[in-house]
């Protein structure tokens, strides 16, 4: 039974992670996809922490800001970035998974 939560425990980690809604998701949900759809941060409803995480994702390339201050998302960046992401908090996962198992002590018969 304990085995079962060490491999689930990675995995819910993985999937809370994944399920968070940032600035990107605001920009998205209100369909700020192009440089004619862009829109500016007080539309998108953002709280404080997530105005102050508007200039690191513009220096990554995820939001694209045009000099009037409206914001949109660059998709493709943004799905590459969330399949990175995917792809290594899944190889962590698996690490964390195998090396559960091949230390879990097992009963002595």
């Amino acid at each position: 039974m304990f085995r079962l939560g060490a491999i689930l425990f990675p995995l819910m980690i993985l999937a809370m992670i994944l399920k968070q809604k940032g600035p990107v998701w605001k920009f998205l949900r209100i369909g700020a996809t192009s440089p004619d759809t862009a829109r500016r941060a007080d539309s998108a409803e953002l709280t404080a922490p997530d105005r102050l995480h508007l200039e690191d994702l513009v220096k990554r390339g995820v939001l694209v800001a045009l000099d009037d201050g409206r914001y949109y998302v660059d998709l493709a960046v943004h799905r590459r970035r969330r399949r990175m992401l995917v792809f290594l908090l899944a190889v962590v996962a698996m690490a964390l998974v195998a090396g559960v198992l091949l230390l879990w002590p097992t009963p002595e018969a």
